[in-house]
């Protein structure tokens, strides 16, 4: 046979592989769409307790069932259940708020400043349906809900969405949003969807520190960043001002604290200089990093903004 046959074969088993549609061929079998496929619905801060996905569509967590909105859908975090919020603690809720939680409900107890409203921290949009409501048994339409537990796979265990059963059909927005039950959800606006990159904003209200006033005596300082960075989150943008007051030298930080030396943001010259600088990096699987600032240097961190580099 001719080598140019072989070409001819060859050419023809590429042309079936890219015309074969995504989605999996066999409709009987465990997937009938494309596991990742997310077009449109994104979310967005509607005001302090609502938090709004627009019309779109996306692939479930089994990938048998195709989520879709034909106008945009609401979660008001001050109700419970779809369009609100799962009211169920988390683990790390029970380790850090043994004494502030109402029974087994994710709200602050009678007599704390913040009595009956939900506990702070990172919520995220999670499209929910039932099946038996599709169309044609793989088209369902999507409601909202807001959960602070990291996964929507599985249910009503621990660490995992808790909802009424009968929403089988679940697939958690690649994004998270803040809760403060003094201020509600901080104003932030994202781009890049649907990994997207997202910028506190509002900061003429009030800058939002991750530390401030940090004194440096060239030891390693541990920073916590988990108010800043949501844990579906890697990136952090930060700008970093220092001020010396009797010392100089170089500002460093590092993801994580083995590192030698790390980067480093901004260099103090002479006593008396201020410095500002901005920076994108990475913090730890923790949400934390690691600072070395000269002594005599005093800095002042103002998160930015964040990256979402785990889509769901």
């Amino acid at each position: 046979m001719p080598l140019f046959a072989y070409g001819i074969v060859s050419l023809s088993v590429l042309a079936a592989i890219f015309a074969a549609p995504a989605a999996a061929q066999d409709a009987d079998g465990p997937f009938n769409f494309p596991l990742r496929m997310l077009n449109g619905m994104e979310t967005m801060r509607l005001d302090a307790h609502r938090i709004s996905a627009y019309r779109g569509s996306a692939t479930d967590n089994s990938g048998k069932f195709l989520l879709y909105t034909k106008r945009s859908v609401t979660a008001d975090i001050m109700k419970v259940g779809p369009g609100g919020r799962d009211n169920a603690p988390t683990r790390e809720d029970l380790v850090q708020h043994q004494q502030e939680t109402d029974g087994l409900n994710a709200v602050y107890p009678v007599g704390h400043r913040f009595s009956g409203l939900p506990l702070a921290g990172w919520y995220t949009p999670v499209y929910i349906g039932k099946s038996e409501k599709g169309g044609n048994g793989r088209d369902v339409p999507a409601e909202l809900i807001l959960t602070r537990h990291q996964s929507s796979q599985r249910i009503n265990t621990a660490d995992s969405l808790n909802i009424d059963p009968a929403f089988d059909t679940r697939r958690s927005a690649p994004i998270a949003y803040y809760f403060d039950p003094a201020t509600g959800f901080r104003p932030m606006i994202c781009k890049g969807w649907p990994q997207p990159f997202c910028i506190w904003t509002r900061t003429n209200n009030g800058p939002l520190y991750v530390a401030r006033d940090l004194v440096g005596d060239d030891s390693l300082v541990d920073i916590d960043a988990t108010d800043m960075v949501p844990p579906t989150g890697r990136l952090l943008r930060l700008q970093v001002s220092a001020t010396s007051s009797d010392g100089t030298g170089d500002v460093m930080i590092m993801t994580l604290p083995r590192q030698s030396s790390g980067l480093n943001v901004v260099t103090v010259a002479r006593q008396g200089d201020v410095v500002h600088s901005e920076i994108e990096f990475s913090v730890n699987s923790r949400r934390h990093f690691t600072m070395r600032v000269p002594r005599g240097v005093r800095v002042d961190l103002i998160a930015l903004g964040f990256s979402m580099l785990q889509p769901t």
